[in-house]
């Protein structure tokens, strides 16, 4: 049986220093490290479902945003229309897109973008809290 001193000096209630055996603490952290894995793993399929749902979700919205600038005439004359039908369709390719998007992909894409560019990644998530603080700033005034 191997064993290592963990600690070297004396307690200070006099007591001789703690051995573990290796052979007891290698079986731990594989356990351990199985444990996290799984936990991890567990943690990722639960949040790309929620993920999942809210895009699903999100893709709806757009898609009746679309239908009602697409429904909508009221008084509108040909050129407000044209602009209504128009935005109406961006809208809609933009829920299409949303709903096409793999979010584990999506997800290592940009782990895959942060790694090789992480400054840009740390500038635009900087900006993005700015302008959140901004928002919810003048929201509550």
């Amino acid at each position: 049986m191997t064993q290592t001193a963990c600690n070297s000096s004396p307690k200070p209630n006099g007591q001789a220093p703690t051995a573990i055996s290796e052979d007891l603490v290698s079986p731990l952290l594989r356990t351990a490290k199985n444990e996290a894995r799984t936990l991890a793993d567990t943690l990722k399929g639960e949040a790309l479902r929620a993920l999942r749902s809210r895009q699903q979700s999100a893709s709806a919205t757009l898609e009746d945003v679309a239908g009602t600038l697409k429904q909508s005439h009221g008084d509108a004359d040909d050129a407000s229309q044209a602009i209504r039908e128009t935005a109406a369709d961006y809208v809609s390719a933009s829920a299409e897109k949303l709903r096409d998007i793999d979010p584990e992909e999506a997800l290592e894409n940009l782990t895959e973008t942060a790694r090789r560019h992480p400054v840009p990644l740390v500038i635009g998530a900087a900006a993005l809290g700015f302008l959140a603080a901004r928002f919810l700033t003048s929201s509550e005034q």
